[in-house]
């Protein structure tokens, strides 16, 4: 199996009918409702437009993986309320990359299970990773993504009884230019091949548990 999926061009320039039916939903809504984009646009510009049964057919596509025991939306791929409503009603949890981002989920969703909040920040404060993992109280808290050996190694006790999720860096990456690649000898995110012996020493030190 392939770790990425095919690339942007690979999606919408490839002129090969066989690739072009890999895309999540072909052909483009937007093409086919151009002229009513066009009409909108007169009546408001700048002007952004999603497409409902496009965000109901990702939806669908992702509860149907049956080798993933729980699906969360990035916010950073786009954030608007209405976005995440969809998301929400769906049962599926949000991943946020920063103390905004996590803020920005309990104020559209007061009351939110913070079990549904997978907070995966790069290089965080330690100050901002205990803020954040403390939000809901006595629920459990904001579940955390470690990203690096570099916190479980200066801050272990902040960790002690938790749930993590670890990022790891799988050794390569795709992207237009290196500073986008997220894997690979050259990215900061992820915990690198090298360091995975280190882990288990480290989890049980600080008392925590793996669960993703």
């Amino acid at each position: 199996e392939q770790t990425f999926g095919p690339q942007w061009r690979e999606l919408f320039e490839s002129p090969d009918a066989a690739q072009q039916q890999k895309t999540a939903h072909v052909p483009s809504w937007w093409k086919a409702r151009r002229d009513q984009l066009l009409a909108m646009a007169k009546e408001q510009s700048p002007l952004y437009v999603y497409d409902e049964a496009t965000l109901d057919e990702s939806i669908g596509a992702m509860k149907k993986l049956e080798s993933v025991d729980k699906c969360f939306y990035a916010l950073k791929a786009n954030s608007p309320v209405d976005v995440l409503k969809k998301m929400e009603a769906s049962g599926i949890g949000f991943e946020c990359v920063s103390e905004g981002e996590v803020e920005h989920v309990r104020n559209a969703f007061p009351g939110i299970d913070p079990q549904r909040i997978l907070y995966t920040p790069n290089f965080a404060p330690k100050a901002e990773l205990v803020r954040v993992m403390g939000l809901g109280g006595d629920r459990g808290g904001v579940r955390v993504t470690v990203d690096s050996v570099f916190a479980l190694e200066k801050w272990a006790d902040i960790f002690r009884g938790r749930d993590l999720f670890l990022r790891l860096d799988p050794g390569a990456g795709r992207g237009h230019h290196d500073y986008v690649k997220t894997g690979g000898q050259q990215s900061k995110f992820g915990i690198a091949a090298g360091d995975l012996e280190k882990l288990p020493a480290l989890i049980e030190k600080a008392g925590a548990r793996v669960v993703g």
